[in-house]
């Protein structure tokens, strides 16, 4: 725990780097101790949200500030597969997002303030890469392929 507090100490008076470093790096909900002494650096920072299915398993969780999704979330299938894995900031997507299907194939997207914002890849089940876009502020300016990226080598049967 003293690791923590020396961080954040090592932040301040910068309230908002101290925010990121607990929602984007802490699970909560936090112990008491830890908790109190946030407060009476930082004052309030939110609360941790998590929510399990009937079956038992985690359904989400994440931080809550002003109502709003902020740093890590996660979020899983009935089955208790990841689904989500992103970061928000003032509930819109920012940073890293990796968006998983049932069948195991998945996405990792950027995100500046909810908008695509970098390089967007998407992979099989297999976990191998067949597309990538690269977008900015929503826009994609560059998409390629499997012949782009070298998994196809005849063209010709395709």
């Amino acid at each position: 725990m003293d690791s923590i507090q020396d961080k954040i100490l090592e932040l301040l008076p910068n309230r908002e780097k101290v925010l990121h470093l607990i929602w984007d790096n802490l699970e909560g909900p936090l112990d008491p101790a830890l908790t109190e002494f946030i407060h009476s650096k930082i004052g309030d920072f939110g609360s941790w949200r998590q929510r399990s299915r009937g079956n038992g398993l985690l359904a989400y969780k994440g931080w809550i500030y002003n109502k709003r999704k902020q740093g890590h979330w996660i979020y899983m299938f009935k089955n208790g597969a990841l689904h989500k894995d992103c970061y928000f900031r003032n509930n819109k997507y920012h940073g890293r997002c990796k968006l998983c299907e049932p069948n195991g194939s998945f996405e990792v997207n950027e995100y500046y303030k909810g908008r695509l914002n970098g390089v967007s890849l998407r992979y099989d089940k297999d976990g191998v890469l067949f597309q990538k876009w690269i977008y900015v502020m929503g826009k994609y300016t560059e998409i390629y392929g499997r012949t782009e990226l070298g998994l196809i080598n005849d063209t010709k049967n395709l």
